[in-house]
């Protein structure tokens, strides 16, 4: 890593983006968890992406960035309604009922998910590798969930 442009300082940058990604992304269930036992579900999402959408508002306007036309906005618009509104809406209302842990080793599923979609369109070819990854993590998935549906 030392020979990058730019120095160290960069790499630290990346590193310290990481850490704090996996981070929030690790505790994001257990928050909703704790959030779904005082609020109702959707309430705590829509407080929770109102306010984020807010702050994107300000950021865009603070950097004067302008808010996309025609196709890019019908396409932000879908993915938005699609990827937060109706995924996050079911993931909420999931962790009602579903511990945390078991929350994320499903949403741990999302990039087999994606390869598998990708495949199913033709935009990707299905290896050797990436199918052994597949038999890997659902073998996994299967071994981590027997505990929790025991109970």
């Amino acid at each position: 890593m030392s020979g990058s442009p730019g120095g160290g300082g960069s790499e630290r940058l990346v590193v310290a983006a990481f850490a704090g990604n996996a981070l929030f992304a690790g505790a994001n269930a257990v928050g909703v968890r704790l959030s779904n036992r005082e609020l109702d579900p959707l309430w705590g999402a829509s407080v929770r992406f109102g306010l984020a959408a807010i702050l994107m508002l300000l950021l865009m306007a603070g950097l004067r960035l302008r808010v996309p036309r025609g196709r890019a906005l019908t396409g932000a618009l879908l993915y938005g309604a699609l990827n937060f509104g109706a995924a996050y809406a079911l993931f909420y209302y999931a962790l009602v009922e579903l511990q945390a842990g078991f929350g994320q080793i499903l949403l741990a599923l999302m990039p087999l998910a994606t390869l598998l979609l990708a495949v199913a369109q033709r935009q990707e070819r299905l290896h050797a590798s990436a199918f052994a990854g597949i038999v890997l993590a659902v073998v996994g998935v299967a071994v981590m969930s027997r505990a929790p549906l025991r109970e």
